[in-house]
């Protein structure tokens, strides 16, 4: 190339001169954010993994927590009973005793237990009437005949038993179901069981 005086200029050169077409950076970029999503994508994931790990653990804990609360309850609601029969037999106790009468005895004490195997039985001290006080020679022994006296003592069983029975709360047990001693003034006198009568000794 000539300019007006004749002198030759040399064209600009183009070695040093790069080129770079916009779809080159776009698409190197766009990897780039590629690569970003995905590192976001898998820490998500893995965020979510681990939430989910921790609700379960939580949610397998609060069912243990609650399994233990129904057995707190359950035990509660077995002592709460148990409570309630004791209260009942108590007040039965305290009712009957000096109540229950017969012309022959009056029904001192009475107590209701549950022995070791948990069987009811009834213990019961009487005291004689003055018509069977003249017939008492001590220690537990009449001068009546045997089948006299057990048809006497079982006489105030069967009107305890029956007073029991009437009154007792629903679920207490049974009358007919329990062993009952009967002692006289502290002294044994036999025991009653499935409604009949054996003296000490028998």
């Amino acid at each position: 190339m000539s300019n007006e005086l004749g002198e030759v200029k040399e064209a600009p050169s183009t070695e040093h001169f790069e080129y770079h077409h916009p779809e080159a950076n776009s698409k190197g970029g766009g990897r780039v954010l590629s690569i970003i999503a995905i590192i976001l994508a898998g820490l998500s994931f893995i965020g979510a993994v681990l939430s989910v790990s921790s609700t379960l653990s939580s949610l397998d804990s609060l069912k243990q927590e609650n399994f233990a609360l129904r057995n707190d309850v359950n035990v509660l609601k077995d002592y709460n009973s148990k409570l309630l029969e004791y209260v009942g037999l108590l007040n039965l106790s305290h009712t009957m005793e000096g109540g229950i009468v017969t012309d022959d005895f009056v029904l001192e004490k009475v107590l209701f237990l549950e022995d070791a195997n948990g069987d009811f039985r009834i213990s019961m001290d009487i005291s004689n009437q003055p018509t069977m006080a003249l017939s008492y020679s001590g220690q537990g022994s009449y001068t009546t005949t045997d089948r006299e006296l057990k048809g006497k003592i079982l006489g105030i069983i069967e009107s305890a038993g029956n007073y029991y029975t009437n009154n007792k709360l629903d679920g207490s047990p049974k009358w007919e179901e329990a062993t009952v001693h009967v002692t006289v003034q502290n002294y044994e006198l036999g025991t009653y069981s499935a409604g009949e009568f054996k003296l000490k000794g028998e």
